[in-house]
């Protein structure tokens, strides 16, 4: 499982008995310390990795579950990190998120974020 935009660790506790091994990827180097302070909690190995979701470290076709909450709006290039995520994600994956659009009549700072979560089911070339 991989989580984009880890932060704090905020999710960490409420991830299931079927969870085998958390990626957790931030740019913010003091997110991830926090973040690392909340694994001692959890019962899975945890690997905390200070990166872009724009440049993931990871090998293709690598990762089961994506997870990525209120995060699309602060990447600045969100679509490069949306095809990031499909490049490590294994063909039969699920990327598990939950984002807020702009409002109507603005663009957010993600750019091209709620457009590209719109429908669901688009495929992101």
């Amino acid at each position: 499982m991989l989580e984009i935009g880890i932060g704090s660790g905020l999710n960490l506790p409420i991830y299931g008995l079927d969870v085998d091994c958390v990626y957790g990827v931030d740019p913010s180097a003091e997110l991830v310390k926090f973040a690392h302070e909340k694994t001692k909690d959890v019962r899975f190995p945890i690997l905390l990795l200070r990166a872009s979701a724009e440049c993931l470290p990871l090998k293709d076709h690598r990762i089961d579950t994506i997870v990525t909450t209120w995060t699309l709006c602060s990447i600045p290039d969100a679509l490069k990190a949306l095809r990031e995520m499909r490049r490590v994600l294994r063909l039969q994956g699920r990327l598990l998120f939950v984002e807020h659009g702009a409002r109507s009549g603005t663009r957010s700072t993600g750019g091209s974020a709620a457009a590209a979560k719109t429908p669901s089911s688009a495929a992101i070339a």
